[in-house]
């Protein structure tokens, strides 16, 4: 919840993002490219498995287990327990990788696009509108 979400204004938490909403983000699939994006839904899930992922940089990523970002070396979308230290995601190195509970999340899902930026790592939304 506490995660900072990128919009065409700065930054707020995903707990304070609301269905029409504009997020800044990149394409789905030319991630070089910036683009804005309307949130369509937003689910609060208060029993997910969460891990953090750290970076060399300091920066971390909490988020559900299987929550998939963008993989440099891979050029695709993985889920966070599938990278290992040394891969890198928004061209960020991965230092560490720990399991960090049961707790909330936030998922948030947009227009067209389908990514949105958390926490400066590019993320991509829900696989399918449950």
């Amino acid at each position: 919840p506490e995660t900072s979400i990128l919009t065409p204004t700065g930054t707020t938490s995903a707990k304070d993002i609301k269905v029409g909403d504009i997020v800044r983000t990149k394409m789905e699939y030319e991630v070089d490219k910036w683009v804005q994006d309307r949130v369509i839904r937003i689910v609060k899930m208060t029993m997910a498995e969460k891990t953090k992922v750290t970076f060399t940089d300091g920066s971390n990523l909490v988020a559900s287990y299987h929550h998939r970002i963008w993989h440099d070396d891979k050029g695709d979308w993985v889920g966070l327990d599938k990278f290992k230290v040394g891969d890198k995601a928004s061209g960020k190195e991965v230092e560490k990788i720990e399991d960090v509970g049961i707790g909330e999340v936030i998922k948030i899902t947009t227009e067209n696009h389908h990514t949105y930026i958390s926490n400066g790592i590019l993320s991509h939304n829900t696989k399918e509108i449950e």
